[in-house]
């Protein structure tokens, strides 16, 4: 789930650049998996508007059949910016949610672990009760680390000022 949810949340926000109209629904389900959709559903929060610059059905034809430098929809710099800065506050959004998770992660870990159960004779006993702890804080690690890089490469696209 944690590789899936890396992609799938990658794979919106490369999308964002490119679509006419983005509405895209953030969810958390009852296990706290977060799942990002561009279909509405119960329990969904929409964090992505309209784009500046909505493009015609005509455009969005002829980019699709041509893939040529020369026929490659442009977009201006300033609306381009605006996607980007939109982008950026989504990112730095979802890293505070994620290092919130990361943090509350890492303290049950350390609980569980601290912990010597009286059944847990066996040392494998006490390893497997606290793998999902450990695995949970190494999933929050790798989703901060990927948005971390996301955050990264936008501000090196030469349109955001640090």
């Amino acid at each position: 789930m944690p590789k899936r949810f890396v992609f799938l949340f990658v794979s919106i926000l490369a999308l964002t650049a490119h679509m006419a109209r983005a509405d895209i629904y953030r969810s958390v389900d009852a296990s706290g998996h977060v799942t990002f959709s561009n279909m509405p559903s119960p329990g969904a929060v929409r964090i992505l508007v309209e784009s500046p610059h909505p493009q015609s059905k005509t455009h969005q034809t002829n980019a699709a059949h041509s893939t040529t430098e020369a026929n490659f929809p442009r977009i201006n710099p300033s609306a381009q910016q605006k996607m980007d800065a939109t982008r950026r506050k989504i990112l730095q959004k979802e890293l505070a949610r994620q290092k919130d998770a990361l943090a509350q992660a890492k303290k049950a870990y350390k609980a569980a672990a601290s912990i010597r159960l009286g059944s847990e004779h066996n040392y494998q006993k006490y390893l497997d009760r606290v793998k999902p702890y450990k695995n949970a804080v190494k999933i929050d690690e790798q989703n901060v680390h990927a948005i971390e890089q996301e955050l990264y490469k936008l501000r090196n696209t030469g349109y955001l000022a640090q």
